[in-house]
């Protein structure tokens, strides 16, 4: 019961904030341009649309799973009438004909959060099953988001607006920390923490960001960093950003730093290889963002922390020895893996020009930003190559994963193939196969070994 209610509570976080991309850039209540930026924003309206309904569900069984811990204590029932209303009546907003009568989806979305912030308060009603400091949280998130919706519903103030919506935020932020609460054992010691923050940021915002290019490559300009263009570059990027989300979310999923920690370091090893040259990259291209979106802010914060962040917890969280195991030849695919990767990282970073010649075309930083998801590919498959093998069954999954995007995401913009990028990622996808062959074969023994000596 308490993952199930995680995992839909993670569900309502991810796609409430793929619903939200565009929040900064929509156009304020009354404001006559917003059927013109709708018109010009096919593919972000669709986005909305789409996520919203999915976040409503995950959110109605997300308050149906609270009502199920909480009961028999009165704010349960509490918990689950506000918990299904809310997503009913904010369902109304969701029909695109209502964005062009932009105050009417205003105030339903608000009368929608007022029975959100209702079911914070049922939470902390019914406390002795979250710990404390989140009941005391809900508490205080619904005393304030109950009467900020009610306000802007009544006024009809854009200002008042601005405030129900930061009370949406915290509602978002309160409902992601109870369903990891809920959903995963806790760290062990402080650099574990660390490793489980970066882990969990990693795992939502890649999942937002991946989703969105995916599904819609062509409209990045209404919730990208910058206009990622063209489609099979936003395409491929997208799968890149869905694969870093699965291996960081079973990281998560399987206690990763608290009970598998010497596996997690591979991964804390892949966020300083992508994120250290991409924040590079990024203070060479700052004319291609647009600071005007939060977006473009979020990007060059977390591509400046993260490295930091994950060189901390690999340099103070070091396991105990671990045994490092026979040569094996699936080592050998893994470094030919690494060095054909390897090579093709430093030609994009040096010569962003050859990009013009492959399947997904790209400008200088775009090219350069591929070239960062190359580098992480590569530094996970020599981190298999010359790790001992309990340290590398999450990194060896990783590497048939990126090659399958890069050989099918393309075909999701509409890209035309060429021989060599078939031919390599063809090898690729074959290096990969074996290296997590071999590694997963020969770990799970030694991996139990060295968690029942240092736990």
């Amino acid at each position: 019961m308490r993952r199930w209610v995680g995992a839909a509570g993670v569900g309502y976080v991810v796609l409430a904030g793929l619903e939200n991309l565009d929040f900064l850039a929509v156009p304020g209540r009354g404001d006559p341009a917003l059927p013109a930026y709708y018109a010009a924003n096919p593919g972000g309206l669709r986005l909305s649309v789409l996520a919203g309904a999915l976040a409503l569900v995950a959110y109605a069984l997300f308050a149906a799973g609270l009502w199920a811990l909480l009961r028999p204590r009165p704010g349960a029932w509490l918990v689950l009438a506000a918990g299904i209303a809310g997503p009913l009546v904010a369902a109304a907003s969701l029909p695109p004909r209502l964005r062009a009568d932009h105050a009417l989806h205003l105030d339903l979305r608000l009368a929608g959060g007022v029975l959100l912030g209702a079911t914070l308060l049922g939470v902390a009603w019914a406390p002795g099953v979250l710990p404390r400091r989140l009941t005391s949280a809900a508490a205080l998130v619904g005393a304030v988001l109950v009467p900020a919706g009610l306000l802007a519903l009544l006024a009809g103030d854009p200002r008042l607006d601005a405030l129900a919506f930061a009370g949406f935020v915290a509602d978002a932020v309160w409902i992601g920390l109870a369903a990891l609460w809920l959903l995963l054992p806790r760290p062990a010691t402080w650099p574990q923490t660390v490793a489980w923050i970066v882990f969990f940021v990693v795992s939502v915002a890649a999942g937002v960001s991946g989703a969105a290019l995916l599904a819609f490559p062509a409209g990045t300009r209404s919730f990208f960093a910058w206009p990622l263009g063209p489609p099979p570059l936003a395409a491929t990027i997208g799968g890149c950003y869905l694969v870093a989300t699965l291996l960081y979310g079973l990281a998560l999923r399987a206690g990763g730093p608290a009970r598998r920690w010497p596996e997690a370091r591979g991964l804390l090893a892949g966020v300083v290889a992508l994120s250290a040259p991409i924040f590079v990259v990024t203070l060479h291209h700052l004319e291609a963002f647009d600071f005007r979106v939060w977006q473009a802010w979020a990007w060059v914060v977390l591509f400046a922390v993260f490295p930091v962040a994950a060189l901390v917890a690999l340099r103070w969280g070091r396991p105990g020895p671990a045994p490092a195991g026979p040569f094996r030849m699936y080592r050998v695919a893994a470094a030919a893996y690494s060095a054909l990767l390897a090579a093709a990282a430093g030609t994009l970073l040096a010569a962003p020009a050859v990009a013009a010649r492959l399947p997904v075309a790209a400008g200088p930083f775009g090219a350069r930003v591929l070239a960062g998801w190359f580098v992480l590919a590569a530094v996970l498959a020599a981190w298999v190559a010359l790790r001992p093998p309990v340290e590398t069954r999450l990194a060896a999954l990783a590497l048939p994963l990126f090659a399958l995007v890069w050989l099918i995401a393309p075909l999701r913009g509409g890209a035309a193939w060429s021989p060599a990028w078939s031919t390599l990622t063809a090898a690729l996808l074959l290096l990969g196969l074996l290296t997590l062959a071999g590694a997963r074969g020969r770990a799970p023994a030694r991996l139990r070994t060295v968690v029942a000596h240092h736990p």
